[in-house]
């Protein structure tokens, strides 16, 4: 156990961006917000309205999301451009035989490199979202003492906080989940392509469907990839999502917008998708042949 723990340490170390991706973005945000509030009050001067706590504790939800959409979309560019090269690049730089002559299994490997593309990454975003929330809501509530009010209702809103958790959480394991397949394929893309390893990624599905569509004049295939693409929507539920917009900002029947949004994820709806048990039936097969290909390919 401790030598895995080790082999996902080392993902850390040899591709830095596997962290330090999420980090930036939070930063680049912040940064951004700052920027634009000297900007604002630069340009036209800050006053104390009356309504300005209240838009930003019930805004604070929809913060929490934008962010995590925005930190965790950046997680995904940098887990398909690792999961494409973890593999291809050790081959590339002959570091696979150093490896290879260490008590190491080829199985431990490869599931250290897809456990840091879809746990790591996904786990540091989150803390990267969090924080990033948290130092926003400060700027808010220091700007609001700035001008007389009192910031502290804007800072500490807990209910918020514990319910974005919950709905990055899910989110997060329900898109690993789903997309799991796609990550699979990219490690035995990287794996077994020589050379230009994005477009080995791309251009097999994109042949298919060409030839399915010239032979059988059908589009299965293409609408697989798409169901793939845009299935997780499973996990939404329809009747919360026009309740929040109906709704407004403030709440639905009694619930606070954090909270229908929590429930609007549903997990189980997910769970009974047929296709995400086929999806991971595929994905253990794309690992597998990962696995097999970097044991049996002679790299001398």
């Amino acid at each position: 156990m401790n030598a895995f723990a080790y082999l996902v340490r080392r993902e850390t170390w040899e591709h830095k961006s596997l962290c330090r991706g999420p980090v930036i973005t939070a930063v680049v945000l912040i940064v951004l917000v700052l920027l634009l509030l000297f900007k604002f009050a630069a340009g036209s001067g800050l006053s104390m309205n009356m309504d300005m706590p209240h838009y930003l504790i019930v805004g604070s939800t929809f913060m929490f999301v934008v962010l995590y959409g925005i930190i965790f979309m950046v997680g995904v560019f940098v887990a398909i451009f690792y999961l494409l090269d973890s593999l291809y690049a050790e081959r590339k730089n002959r570091s696979i035989l150093f490896w290879k002559s260490l008590p190491i299994s080829d199985t431990e490997t490869v599931l250290a490199k897809l456990i840091a593309a879809t746990v790591l990454v996904p786990v540091v975003a989150l803390i990267s979202v969090v924080a990033c929330w948290l130092i926003m809501q400060l700027i808010a509530a220091v700007t609001i003492g700035l001008l007389g009010g009192n910031g502290w209702p804007v800072l500490w809103q807990p209910v918020v906080l514990f319910n974005g958790i919950a709905i990055a959480i899910k989110s997060s394991a329900g898109l690993l989940l789903w997309y799991m397949p796609i990550a699979g394929w990219l490690l035995l893309v990287s794996v077994w392509a020589r050379r230009l390893v994005f477009l080995w990624a791309v251009l097999p599905p994109v042949a298919i469907v060409f030839f399915e569509r010239w032979l059988f004049d059908s589009e299965h295939f293409v609408n697989l990839l798409g169901h793939r693409l845009v299935g997780f929507q499973t996990m939404l539920d329809d009747s919360e999502i026009r309740g929040i917009f109906h709704g407004g900002m403030d709440g639905v029947n009694g619930v606070t917008a954090s909270e229908a949004m929590n429930q609007m994820i549903s997990f189980t709806k997910l769970l009974s998708e047929p296709g995400l048990y086929g999806g991971i039936l595929v994905a253990a097969a794309f690992v597998t042949g990962a696995i097999f290909l970097r044991r049996y390919r002679d790299e001398t």
